[in-house]
């Protein structure tokens, strides 16, 4: 119960942030698409998926830096609640604190601005005020970055149940190799899949360079949506097309698509088909739950260890028996879901979906940002630049 309170805690205050990002006629949109959406209920509130925190943070961030009287200030509290995201979860590191970076290097490069060094402030700040808070409870000095590796090594397959391209991608890999020389030449262990890792991986962030680049610099007024359209579009490319993704993890990117998805018919018909395609995913391989929470081997630090041990001993001792008795009925139905070939199918058929936001970002970038903000403010004459509705 504590551990489902934090979650549904932290999605309340995602729903918060949207509502407070959104202008007054877009709000309502907000609670029917992510509040009341099954997706997103199932994913955290039921399932338990630990996704909402660095979400909020990144949403956090894009606020505060509107907010934010002076320039420097802004990108302080941006570096400060990225980097405070990517402590709940290394997403938070790898598809926002890193693209960011990369967003900022670029900048400065480009023309001299100074965000870059202010935002490595605020993530320097709050990775030493971390480092003390755990040294001070028994943590080491390299307790982060220990355990960001120790994340790394953890399922370090091209797909780890992924719904992205990576799924058929290891499908066909498989039928041609064979399993024995799939283990060989592709399991967790084989130089081979540490290389397309890296390779893929830095593939994904120089896509998000590239992204970065296109963001035009003159129009300072704009600043507070670029930071917004680069969180969107790095949690959806590293989501989508970086390795090691797991089923949960376009979470992020979904969240932040939620303004664009409202103000841009092009965007929304795929955000809507692949938020489908995750609620069918996510009851065909973990139906209503499972009777564990984690198991003891994804962590490097003791505390975490033993509350983990509490945590997954009470659903033994403590869990209320006619509940358990009906979501096992509910989940015997579901495991009569399909689930190969479909949801490699469904990967297909949501990568297609991807590139079309993508193709949609790309647009919205430049010279599209003043229709972006046109449709969200309402103001007609601003979005007269689409016509599409």
């Amino acid at each position: 119960a504590p551990y489902k309170l934090m979650e549904v805690s932290f999605e309340s205050l995602v729903l918060l942030a949207l509502y407070l990002a959104l202008p007054a006629g877009r709000k309502k949109f907000a609670v029917i698409l992510y509040w009341l959406n099954p997706w997103f209920i199932l994913h955290g509130a039921w399932q338990g998926f630990w996704d909402g925190p660095h979400t909020l943070f990144a949403w956090l961030a894009v606020i505060g830096l509107g907010k934010a009287r002076h320039e420097e200030l802004g990108w302080v509290l941006v570096g400060l609640t990225l980097m405070a995201g990517a402590m709940f979860k290394p997403q938070g590191l790898v598809y926002f604190v890193i693209p960011v970076g990369i967003y900022l290097g670029l900048q400065w490069i480009r023309c001299r601005r100074h965000a870059f060094v202010w935002f490595m402030v605020g993530v320097i700040l709050m990775g030493t005020l971390a480092t003390g808070f755990l040294m001070i409870n028994g943590g080491g000095i390299w307790q982060i970055p220990r355990n960001y590796l120790t994340s790394a090594t953890v399922m370090p397959n091209l797909c780890n149940g992924c719904i992205s391209i990576w799924r058929p991608i290891t499908v066909v890999l498989y039928a041609i190799l064979g399993p024995h020389r799939f283990v060989d030449m592709m399991g967790p262990v084989a130089p081979l899949n540490s290389l397309l890792n890296v390779i893929f991986l830095c593939a994904a962030w120089a896509l998000v360079a590239v992204f970065s680049w296109r963001i035009p610099l003159t129009q300072e007024r704009l600043a507070y949506p670029g930071i917004f359209l680069i969180l969107t579009f790095a949690s959806l490319m590293m989501s989508q097309l970086g390795p090691r993704a797991h089923i949960n993890h376009t979470y992020a990117g979904l969240v932040l698509l939620i303004p664009l998805a409202i103000a841009n018919r092009r965007v929304l018909v795929p955000w809507v088909i692949m938020v489908a395609i995750h609620l069918y995913s996510h009851l065909a391989v973990y139906h209503l739950g499972r009777d564990m929470v984690l198991p003891e081997m994804y962590l490097d630090y003791a505390p975490a260890q033993l509350l983990i041990a509490r945590v997954n001993a009470a659903l033994v001792t403590q869990a209320y028996t006619p509940l358990l008795q009906f979501q096992g009925s509910i989940n015997q139905w579901l495991r009569r879901l399909p689930v190969e070939p479909v949801l490699t199918q469904l990967s297909v058929i949501q990568f297609v979906c991807v590139m079309i936001i993508i193709y949609e970002l790309f647009h919205i970038a430049r010279p599209g940002l003043d229709t972006l903000l046109g449709r969200l403010s309402g103001d007609d004459e601003m979005a007269a630049g689409d016509a599409v509705p």
